[in-house]
């Protein structure tokens, strides 16, 4: 039975593939979808390096260091009874 499976895996396999690989609406679906994926992987990188030199830059780095100690400051005012914290 499995050598039965089998063959029948391959000749469907066979003739899916030959049946699409002649086919223009296919071929044309699958050139737009790679443009696509060029397309989006370009605009990823240009993401992606923005980010970095954003992160890189003394003014990004500022702004988390004032956003991470204003979450300290509410995490010890909500745990001090709401009190506001004490400078050290």
């Amino acid at each position: 039975m499995s050598f039965f499976g089998r063959l029948m895996s391959y000749l469907a396999n066979e003739v899916v593939v030959k049946s699409l690989a002649n086919s223009p609406a296919f071929q044309r679906w699958a050139v737009r979808t790679n443009q696509r994926m060029v397309s989006n992987a370009e605009q990823a990188a240009k993401i992606t390096h923005g980010l970095k030199q954003r992160a890189q830059s003394a003014e990004f780095q500022n702004e988390v260091r004032r956003g991470l100690k204003e979450f300290a400051d509410a995490v010890r005012r909500d745990f001090s009874g709401g009190r506001p914290p004490q400078a050290k």
